[in-house]
């Protein structure tokens, strides 16, 4: 499992476009990810910059048939270092981000 699935989600948070979150992640998270337009989309995905990684780096993990969980660390969108776990889902023969479970800063 490379890194490019978890780098796609995070550019697309980054950038603040709510579709392409939408088509980097599992069907399950984007079935639970409203559809929002303009101002609503940009205040959810600044929620979402709160609790994800803006740049990581895989350390490890294990991968079952379609799904893997990786150990992640990085820095969040508010430029402090962060490490989680993101478990992943392969769809279509394509690697997806089903959830992500940063450890809490507090």
């Amino acid at each position: 499992i490379a890194e490019k699935p978890l780098r796609i989600f995070a550019f697309a948070i980054g950038k603040g476009d709510l579709a392409a979150v939408r088509a980097s992640v599992s069907a399950a998270k984007a079935a639970d990810l409203p559809t929002l337009r303009g101002a609503e989309a940009k205040k959810l995905i600044e929620l979402m910059q709160i609790f994800e990684l803006k740049t990581a780096t895989v350390t490890g993990g294990v991968q079952r048939d379609d799904a893997a969980a990786l150990l992640v660390k990085g820095l969040g969108f508010d430029k402090l270092p962060s490490e989680g776990r993101v478990i992943m889902q392969r769809e279509g023969g394509v690697w997806k981000v089903a959830k992500v479970i940063m450890k809490s800063p507090f």
